[in-house]
């Protein structure tokens, strides 16, 4: 089953990453991304650890984990053709496998944006050590 997951997967997922490729070289979703301030900083001593208030903004990219749950189901949908009895555990088996995929397309979104990101006036605001 798996291996039939691996096949088509595959191909729904070249047809999803042209369109979330077209969709991110717009202008407005550039933009977005750059507004987001999603980045993950790792701060050490007694002041942050010690703080009340939350120190961390999760962002999710429009687009990619809606279009992440519509291939799960096309590929799903292709799978319960072929096998009839799946259980929940294959499902879940599927969905972190097909999962890397996502993953590696939002770290090739990310690579892609940093030189925007590493210019953006709040990032230059940062104040950053030697190594940041």
């Amino acid at each position: 089953m798996i291996a039939d997951a691996r096949k088509w997967g595959k191909a729904v997922f070249s047809g999803s990453i042209r369109m979330l490729e077209a969709e991110y070289q717009k202008t407005a979703r550039r933009d977005a991304v750059l507004r987001a301030g999603g980045i993950r900083l790792a701060l050490f001593g007694r002041e942050f650890y010690l703080d009340e208030n939350q120190l961390e903004k999760t962002w999710q990219p429009p687009c990619f984990f809606q279009q992440y749950e519509q291939d799960i189901s096309a590929v799903m949908d292709r799978l319960r053709k072929e096998y009839p009895r799946i259980y929940p555990y294959e499902e879940d088996a599927v969905r972190f496998w097909y999962a890397e995929y996502y993953y590696a397309a939002l770290e090739t979104l990310c690579r892609d944006m940093m030189g925007e990101i590493r210019e953006s006036r709040e990032y230059r605001m940062l104040n950053k050590t030697e190594d940041f």
